[in-house]
């Protein structure tokens, strides 16, 4: 699938309409993949004032999310112990 961009600047949606991706790009033709939607923004101003829908986290990086959090728990104690923070 291609898009055409006019203005060189504009965003991704996915199917659900999450905005997924912003870009400033030369303008004429580019890939696009399919189930995705290049809506165009007039200038970067218009860019600069649209928010990219955060990413779902999956399980594992929620877990790893924990793990890190837990590490840096157990570091910081240590440190603290020892005088060193």
């Amino acid at each position: 699938m291609k898009m055409t961009v006019i203005t060189g600047y504009g965003y991704i949606t996915d199917l659900k309409k999450n905005i997924i991706a912003k870009y400033d790009l030369p303008k004429g033709e580019h890939n696009l993949e399919d189930g995705y939607m290049y809506i165009e923004a007039s200038n970067l101003f218009e860019l600069n004032a649209i928010h990219v829908t955060p990413k779902e986290k999956t399980k594992d990086e929620l877990l790893e999310e924990k793990i890190q959090s837990e590490i840096r728990k157990i570091a910081i104690k240590s440190l603290s112990g020892r005088g060193k923070l």
